[in-house]
């Protein structure tokens, strides 16, 4: 009888919830195809000049910061503005960090917009963000070419009224 029987059928004879001690094998039998891990929370951002140390700003106000994770695959949604950068290194590349899981390797994403005040900056759809190994961290650039990189500075946003936008999706150990 391998393969043979469904566990319900259409809308009117559903289950309606399953507990599971262990994963669901989805599309084979190797451990590559048991899903045993879901989770949806929130996180709380940290707005710093630094991966690790340095000096950290302020957030404003948080509207989302929202993660999903699937096996070893997080993705977050955010939306922070009133960035402050008081006490911040001007020079140094902004990095957003506690993370909610730590990354397993360099992963990029994107993010939709920073803007400076109430218009949108220049920033491009090709704007990357950057999670390093072992990192809780990430990093905002953007790709003017195939081959180069510019980092978004600390001197690049207007204190206490810009904001960002973000979405990125990475792997965890």
């Amino acid at each position: 009888a391998d393969n043979t029987f469904d566990l319900g059928r259409s809308a009117s004879e559903r289950w309606k919830d399953i507990y599971l001690s262990g994963g669901a094998f989805l599309g084979g039998t190797t451990a590559a195809n048991k899903l045993d891990d879901y989770e949806e929370g929130t996180w709380t951002p940290v707005f710093a000049d630094d991966a690790s140390g340095g000096n950290t700003g302020t957030i404003g106000y948080t509207s989302s910061a929202k993660y999903t994770k699937v096996g070893n695959m997080i993705h977050l949604d955010c939306y922070v503005g009133g960035l402050n950068t008081t006490g911040m290194t001007g020079g140094n590349r902004i990095y957003i960090r506690n993370l909610p899981f730590t990354s397993s390797g360099y992963s990029t994403g994107s993010f939709y917009t920073y803007r400076v005040g109430r218009d949108a900056s220049t920033v491009s759809a090709s704007s990357q963000m950057g999670a390093s190994a072992t990192s809780l961290s990430f990093y905002l650039f953007t790709t003017s070419s195939a081959t180069t990189n510019k980092n978004i500075l600390v001197s690049d946003i207007t204190s206490g009224t810009s904001e960002l936008i973000f979405s990125l999706t990475y792997k965890t150990t």
